[in-house]
């Protein structure tokens, strides 16, 4: 199920993405649940595409601030938006 919401998300099915979403639901997954099974399928999709465990390092090295700047950038849009 993860690869199909990661493929989803990439061709913009949002059916898809909207289906995941409501199964992973029913079955009561936790955030930290969906997260690992996230990192687990991203991790393995990552080695491939850059074909090594150092290189793909590398670029979630590289990644990770940018995406913890956005995520920060979008919770705290949500929260002044709230007020």
């Amino acid at each position: 199920m993860t690869s199909a919401a990661v493929y989803s998300c990439l061709v913009g099915d949002s059916y898809t993405q909207g289906a995941i979403d409501h199964e992973r639901a029913d079955m009561g997954a936790t955030p930290d649940e969906v997260a690992s099974t996230f990192a687990v399928i991203a991790a393995a999709m990552l080695i491939e595409a850059c074909g090594g465990k150092a290189e793909a390092s590398a670029l979630a090295a590289r990644w990770t601030p940018k995406i913890t700047a956005r995520s920060a950038r979008a919770v705290n849009a949500r929260g002044a938006s709230a007020a």
